[in-house]
């Protein structure tokens, strides 16, 4: 996989990701990336994982207000708040250019 300039990869309470934040339009947009024997963003995504996220990485405190949303190893992209995943369009404004065709290609593979 292919990383971004801008992106950051890093390793969150045994998940993997790579994370790219739009401080713009305030969001923080977390890809998985699906490493065998890793805990899934999904399953590990909570307020603790964001605090560490946020410290580890040393991002301001704001991102913590920040939509997040996250690319899921089953290729479904959503938007993460409070114990709550919203599953949000491929096709949105909301979602990171770059990570599209990656979630694309996840998308296929399941449909086997």
């Amino acid at each position: 996989m292919e990383q971004e300039k801008d992106d950051i990869m890093t390793e969150i309470k045994g998940t993997k990701l790579e994370y790219f934040i739009d401080y713009i339009n305030k969001r923080i947009h977390l890809f998985d990336l699906d490493n065998y024997g890793s805990t899934t963003l999904s399953n590990n995504l909570d307020p603790t994982f964001q605090q560490k996220l946020i410290d580890q990485e040393c991002l301001l405190s704001d991102v913590m207000d920040f939509k997040w949303i996250c690319y899921g190893t089953d290729g479904i992209i959503a938007e993460y708040r409070n114990y709550n995943f919203n599953i949000i369009s491929h096709d949105m404004r909301l979602t990171h250019e770059p990570y599209i065709e990656k979630m694309k290609e996840r998308r296929n593979h399941w449909k086997r």
